[in-house]
Parts: C-alpha cells; structure tokens; sequence
C-alpha cells in the first residue's frame, strides 16, 4: 500500500519516513488484515480450508541419540537436578581453592 501511494504521488520517503508511514498503515489496519501482513501464506490457507494438525512434538532422530547417552533411564528429574547442582558446587569449591593458593 506503501509503495503504491508513493508510486502514484511520484513521493520518496527517507528512511524515517518510511518507518512512520508502515507504523500509521500498521495501526490503521484491522486485527485480521495485521494477522495476514505477518503470515501471509498461512492466513489464506486458514480461509480456504481450516487445518487440523496434531500437537505432537517430533524430535529430531540425532537429539533424541544426544538425550539418550545423557541421560540414565533410571535417574528421576530431581536426581539430575540434585547431580548437576553437586556437580557445580564442586566446581565452585575447586575454584575458590585454586585462588587461595
């Protein structure tokens, strides 16, 4: 719409005034035709005929490998959480004692 009035007013905007005028046309739109300047493509997919996508994660073959060799099956969420905060705690404590020597 922009470009088009600046093609038909023989206009050209500087950067700012660029800006400004995509906020005005922004803020004058409604909702839905906002919804559309962001996804075209999926908005008019929406209006033609609605899509039914089940909401179950993929993940990807090598994460799941990279999960597997991390994680232990036997280890609860609360035993890795308490691991890793040993883990950092010790860390910590070797630091601090590098520095006193």
């Amino acid at each position: 719409m922009i470009f088009a009035e600046m093609e038909e007013t023989g206009l050209s905007l500087n950067e700012d005034e660029f800006v400004d005028a995509c906020y005005r046309l922004y803020d004058a739109l409604a909702p839905p035709q906002r919804k559309v300047l962001f996804n075209p493509q999926k908005s008019s997919q929406s209006r033609s005929k609605p899509a039914h996508h089940p909401r179950t994660p993929i993940i990807d073959a090598n994460s799941a490998k990279i999960a597997a060799q991390k994680r232990s099956p036997h280890e609860s969420v609360a035993d890795v959480l308490l691991r890793k905060k040993q883990e950092y705690d010790q860390r910590a404590m070797e630091r601090r004692q590098e520095k006193e020597n």
